[in-house]
């Protein structure tokens, strides 16, 4: 699981963003993970802490914030076609509403494990927009994946951001 904090610069002319923290975490034993926050932001501009997760073999929750998975879910969306009504229909690629349940703060995400032609038709994650050194536990799961589907792992060297 990554989790990846943005500034918000919203004054000026064009406002906009910039990588302020990450933090990576694996998940125990029981299939627990827990990433501890950035603490108390009042003022900071400090965005909600955004989130990734991903296990080789396993389905990827994709990139968005923590608080959607309570909500609507991430912005991504799938298209398929309905034969029945003959149209496309239009799909978040994660469901919080089907998938996420929880224990107050604690959000409980069943990831089902996928076989590989499964792994090869949903894809792999893309490399979110953070320094490489703050994300080397995914890079560890991506290449594990990458290897799983007969592809060659990849190498993002120490001076590769």
């Amino acid at each position: 699981m990554l989790g990846v904090w943005y500034k918000e610069y919203p004054f000026g002319a064009t406002g906009g963003s910039e990588f302020y923290d990450a933090e990576e975490t694996l998940t125990d034993k029981n299939g627990d993970f827990e990433i501890k926050g950035q603490g108390l932001l009042v003022l900071s501009f400090i965005d909600e802490m955004n989130v990734l997760i991903f296990k080789a073999g396993y389905e990827y929750i994709g990139f968005g914030p923590w608080v959607s998975l309570k909500g609507q879910g991430f912005k991504e969306y799938k298209t398929s076609y309905d034969p029945v009504t003959k149209t496309k229909v239009t799909a978040p690629v994660f469901d919080p509403k089907e998938r996420v349940h929880w224990e107050g703060d604690k959000a409980i995400i069943p990831l089902k494990k996928l076989t590989i032609d499964e792994m090869r038709k949903s894809g792999l994650p893309s490399r979110p927009p953070i320094p490489v050194e703050k994300m080397k536990l995914l890079t560890s799961e991506i290449n594990k994946a990458r290897v799983m589907l007969r592809l060659e792992p990849f190498d993002l060297g120490e001076n590769n951001k």
